[in-house]
This record gives structure tokens, sequence and C-alpha cells, in this order.
């Protein structure tokens, strides 16, 4: 489909210049025509003699300026000329700045340029259907770059604006344009909003930086490292989900509440700077709630050899996503919009550049940004090779619904209801609940539960423990994880570190106790 771009000029005009069309004005600036006298005088009866040559305007600026100021932006479209916009010119150079510029050099050019500077590689051609100005207010549309180009005046100096709306319908256009005339309205500077949270965060930091100790400062980088999904976000188009799933992962990966509290605090302020700034109108995070123990240590165990022997063994449509999180540690939203194209066999390998948030019961995809612990390549063992070989191909998605469609916390959440009953009944011990084991899972009265159920996070423990068992280094297991920070790898490292050697001392007094045994 051919993409269709509009720009919107009228309404947002009179929002960057205060006007009102409702009502009659009553200043008497609003009836000043800016560009009177910048035309050439050719005319040798109004010149007092026949030109030879091009002759000057009355280089009377159609731009911002103020009164008796030095102040004065205004376009350039004679070249070698800092003074010169004549009406009858077809291209504009450059812009300058100052009350007078200088006779051969352009103060704003609109690319940046060095050495040898040819005027005519970086000038646009305009049209007077496509400019308008009024006092204190200059807007012009600059063809080659494709964009409207405005500025004006305001009381502590010159406000340079570009600002082009895009969309595939008018529509979505009008709808876009709407919205930047109220954040025009509401004093929202535009160049500001557009910055990311990583630029607002550094300038919050380098603040703080010079009234709060060494350590303080160590302790604050360390804590804004776990923001780094927001680094390359906009400021102006976060959301409150944003920050709540960093603080969910971070309670899911058993981090303190003091280290919660502290990375949320941090954010909140980032954004306060934000506000102060007019990047943004409203803070987003202020709201969001700290995460409770979301998994308790129970929750988060390593599946048993037996368990692991359940999931390569036994068919189901979840199987897929079980033999996925459990031999290449993906998380249940990097699972979910997972497709085919991302794994490649040949190099055992999965691309993970995507994930899922969920708005209620929908799931809505987004990509990584830049972190390289996020967007990653993760290596997969030959079990999980030979197992997707054999697995259905036939979709787009990895995972998917029986209809196949992408999954939503409803779809997902009956599909591993289904998965639990199907291994309880395939792998439960009943001797100790019914007489009989059942002919079906379906069996009328019900069948108890008498295995272990366990989580999509269980299985990405496993994952961690697999490598661990293995020998697989600390900085290949962040990697392989995904995790932001090696201290939440060398946590759980150092967890199994314990459980396993408090295992093999186990068997050291087996071993120790049986022999005394015999001597006696």
């Amino acid at each position: 489909m051919k993409l269709v771009k509009y720009i919107i000029l009228l309404n947002m005009l009179c929002v960057l210049v205060g006007c009102s069309v409702a009502k009659k004005s009553n200043r008497l600036t609003d009836y000043v025509n800016p560009f009177i006298g910048t035309a050439t005088l050719w005319d040798s009866t109004e010149l007092g003699y026949k030109p030879t040559r091009r002759a000057w305007g009355a280089e009377v600026y159609p731009g911002a300026s103020l009164p008796n100021s030095m102040v004065q932006v205004t376009p350039v479209t004679m070249w070698r000329s800092g003074s010169g916009y004549q009406y009858e010119d077809t291209v504009i150079y450059a812009f300058v700045h100052t009350s007078k510029g200088h006779w051969n050099l352009c103060y704003v050019p609109f690319i940046g340029v060095s050495g040898e500077v040819e005027p005519k590689t970086y000038y646009s051609s305009y049209s007077h259907e496509h400019e308008s100005a009024s006092p204190g207010y200059y807007q012009v549309y600059l063809e080659k770059y494709d964009i409207w180009s405005s500025y004006k005046v305001e009381s502590e100096g010159v406000v340079i604006a570009y600002t082009s709306v895009y969309g595939n319908t008018k529509k979505e256009v009008e709808e876009k344009s709407n919205s930047l005339k109220i954040k025009l309205g509401k004093g929202i500077d535009l160049d500001a909003c557009r910055e990311t949270f990583d630029y607002w965060g550094k300038k919050w930091i380098k603040y703080k930086q010079a009234d709060v100790s060494e350590q303080w400062y160590k302790n604050t980088q360390s804590y804004y490292k776990h923001l780094e999904p927001l680094y390359n976000l906009p400021i102006a188009k976060l959301s409150s989900s944003d920050l709540r799933d960093i603080l969910i992962d971070m309670a899911q990966e058993d981090y303190s509440k003091r280290t919660i509290k502290a990375v949320y605090e941090i954010s909140v302020s980032v954004l306060d700077l934000a506000i102060e700034n007019r990047a943004t109108d409203y803070n987003v995070f202020r709201n969001v709630k700290l995460p409770a123990k979301v998994k308790p240590a129970e929750e988060r165990r390593a599946l048993t050899d037996e368990e692991q022997e359940w999931i390569r063994t036994t068919p189901h449509r979840a199987q897929t996503a079980a033999m996925i999180m459990m031999y290449a540690g993906l998380r249940k939203s990097e699972l979910i919009p997972l497709q085919w194209t991302d794994i490649d066999l040949s190099s055992k390998t999965i691309k993970i550049a995507r994930f899922v948030e969920f708005s209620g019961n929908q799931a809505k995809v987004k990509n990584y940004g830049k972190s390289e612990s996020a967007k990653r390549i993760v290596y997969i063992p030959d079990v999980l090779v030979e197992y997707l070989k054999g697995a259905e191909h036939d979709g787009f998605l990895v995972c998917r619904t029986a209809n196949d469609k992408m999954h939503s916390n409803t779809s997902w959440r009956r599909m591993w209801e289904s998965y639990m009953s199907v291994l309880n009944y395939e792998h439960g011990n009943f001797d100790n609940t019914l007489s009989d084991k059942p002919t079906s899972r379906f069996q009328p009265g019900g069948v108890p539960f008498v295995i272990e159920p366990f989580t999509a996070h269980c299985l990405r423990h496993t994952f961690i423990t697999l490598m661990y068992l293995a020998g697989v280094d600390i900085m290949t297991a962040k990697e392989q994880a995904g995790h932001k920070d090696i201290s939440t790898t060398l946590k759980i490292y150092t967890h199994l570190d314990k459980t396993y050697k408090a295992k093999n001392i186990d068997k050291f007094n087996e071993h120790l106790n049986a022999k005394l045994r015999q001597a006696t």
C-alpha cells in the first residue's frame, strides 16, 4: 500500500502564534504584513537610474524579530549576503539570527558542513504558497527536506521548531496533529519531548552528582542500569506498563524491596525533571504500584530429572513452548511472539528481538531496544534442535492458539492448565488417592492432582540450573538468559552452588555412615 503523508498546517499555526479565528483580533500587529518591502525594485523611474544588474531589495526581514534587538531569524535567498531575502527568489540557502549577519556568511545552514562550502549542496527550493509570516513569526515549507520550518520569538529569545506529521491515512494524521496541538497548547517543547529517557536520566544523575556522596552516586548508577529497557524510548511515549514490567521482572528475580523501590524512585525523578523542562506534562510512573513478592521461592524451583523426562516424551500443544523454555530459557513474554523465521536450526540459534506486553487480556508486540542483554542470540542444544526438526512448522508463530492466533493471557493459562492435567494423568501416582488409575483426565468425578504443578518460570530456572551443572561460565549464562545485570545471574549461580554443595555433603555423610555401620 502506498504510504500517504499529510501535513496539517493551518490549525497548528493558530496554536503556535496564539491567534484565534473565532474572535476579531485587537492587536494591531495582526494586521502587519512583513513581506511588504521585500521585493526588489526594478522600475528605473523608482530607482532613479536604469539598472544593469540585479539591484538589492529593501532588505526587510519577513522573519521573527524583537524590536531594536540583535535577534532576527530570517531566511537568506541570496548567496554572499547575510541579509539577503528577496521576494522573487525561489530558493533558501540558510537562516541568519543576528542583526545583519555577514556579507558572505550564513550562520544556520540546514545541515552541518565542513571544508569548502558550496551552498547549492544544501539549499532548498520553496514557494510563497507555502510560506507565511507575522510579527514575531515566520514559517516556510522546505521542499528539498520535506519539512515545515517555523520560527517564533519569545521573551527569552527565539524558539525554532521543525514539525512534520506522517500517517497512512488522513484520519491517523489528523489524530496525531490534534495531539501535537494539545501539547503545544500545554506549553510542551516538541524538541524536548522527542528526547529519550536515557537523555533525561543522564541529565538527572549529572545534576544530582554535585550534591550527593560518592557512594550514593555509585549506587544510583547501579540502580539506573535496571531501567535499560527504557533508555531508547522517547520521553513522551512512555507508559506506566513500561516501568511496571521492569519492577515485576525484578521481583521475579528476587531483588530486595529496597532495590526495587530505589529503581522506582529514580524513574519518577527522571520524569519530574522532564516535566520541569517542558518535555512532558504528566508523570506516568508516579502511580505505578510496587510489586509484592511475585514468585515465592518454591515456584522458582528447577524441575527434577523425572519431570524433565515428562516434558521430552509427553505430546501436547504446549510441549514446544515447554521444550524451548527449558532448553533455551526464553521468557513467556518472548516466546509468545516468537516466529519460525527466528529459529535457525543449521546454526543452532534462536534470535530474540520481540516481546509482548499485556494490556488486560490482549498481548501487544514490542521490539526490544538496542540493549544487548535483551535483544540476543541464544544457542540451543542438540536435544532441542532435534525436537524442533520434528515439530509442526505451519503458520509463522512457533507457539500459537488452536485457531492459529497469538496467545492472550487467558488462552495461555488455559493451555498451561490443560498441559498440567495431561502430565498429571500420564505420570501421576494415584495409588494413595484412587483404587484404580483414571481412564481419562476428563473422568467424571474429577481426577485429583498428584503431581506438583510448575510454571513457565520454573522451566526458565531449570535452563539456568542445567547451564550451572554443565559448567557454563557465568558471563555466558548471563547472555543466554538475557539478564540485564550480571548480579542476577550471580545470585542464582551462588544459590545453586550452595544447594548442590549441600547435596554433595549429604552424600559424603551417607558414605561415612555406611562405612561406620559396616565397621560395627
